[in-house]
């Protein structure tokens, strides 16, 4: 229940802002220990965040990154889009509170689930243009290996 009846969109963002970093920041670190459970078994491969941000860097800014760049823009990426997304889920908190019961978390979950399915989904077409129409999304969902 809120102690002062006047909604404050302005706090709501700023709330928001830090819990989209503490949960990002929760996101990492769970990502990180089960990328080194998995690290024996599996090749590297680079982070989505990272394929992100050299996208955004080669069609708007015309520029490769480098291997350094590459290192500031993945979690730049990742901090940054957690942040936006829950400042905005933090501001409509403060206008609609009902919001705010219980639902933070599967709202996180459900853009994670998003952002996961859209960024399959290009990846299936991405191939798909590039090696032709026998490339089929389940075999991007199972991360098989084209043969």
């Amino acid at each position: 229940m809120r102690i002062d009846p006047k909604p404050n969109p302005r706090r709501g963002f700023l709330a928001g802002a830090v819990g989209g970093l503490i949960a990002c920041f929760a996101m990492s670190q769970f990502h990180s220990f089960f990328q080194k459970v998995e690290s024996s078994s599996e090749d590297k491969q680079e982070d989505s965040t990272v394929k992100t941000a050299s996208a955004v860097s080669q069609k708007i800014f015309h520029h490769e990154l480098t291997p350094q760049q590459k290192k500031i823009a993945g979690p730049a990426m990742h901090y940054g889009f957690g942040a936006s997304i829950a400042t905005f889920y933090g501001a409509a908190v403060e206008v609609l509170p009902f919001l705010g019961t219980g639902l933070g978390m599967p709202f996180g979950a459900a853009v994670w689930l998003g952002g996961f399915l859209f960024y399959r989904v290009t990846e299936s077409i991405t191939l798909r243009q590039n090696f032709g129409s026998f490339v089929t999304p389940g075999c991007v969902f199972r991360n098989a290996p084209l043969r």
